[in-house]
């Protein structure tokens, strides 16, 4: 099995501007446990969990 088998397309990101409180609501509203966040230029930064 490769990761493109079990991948998610269409991910929900938020930007590094964006707070934490308002990252969690996009996380609960979705029911996901987490996001990339992503830099204006489209590059990944990083990622927020539930944990954090």
């Amino acid at each position: 099995m490769k990761a493109i088998d079990i991948m998610t397309t269409g991910v929900i990101t938020v930007t590094p501007a964006m707070t934490v409180r308002k990252a969690a609501k996009v996380w609960g509203e979705r029911h996901i446990s987490g996001v990339p966040v992503v830099h204006d230029a489209g590059v990944l930064v990083g990622m927020l969990s539930e944990t954090h």
